[in-house]
């Protein structure tokens, strides 16, 4: 992939999240690709990535049957 078009896919999936963000507290990959319309492994692609240029922030939480996630928060240090 180019790096005009994952620049582009990235900013779709940081724009997305911002709007989840704003309906739910958590939002975990899978919520997120859930309502993207994409598997699961594609959503974390893209927001393990979001984390790795520091536009998305990623934190452990558990469910409420005590399961581990990890879940997504955008505000990273280039998202002023």
């Amino acid at each position: 992939m180019s790096d005009k078009k994952l620049s582009a896919v990235l900013r779709y999936y940081l724009s997305e999240l911002k709007r989840l963000r704003k309906r739910v507290p958590v939002v975990s990959a899978g919520r997120l690709a859930g309502e993207m319309g994409v598997s699961r492994s594609t959503a974390k692609k893209y927001l393990a990535e979001l984390v790795r240029q520091g536009w998305v922030w990623e934190y452990d939480y558990t469910h409420t049957n005590g399961q581990e996630a990890t879940a997504y928060i955008p505000g990273g240090v280039n998202n002023g």
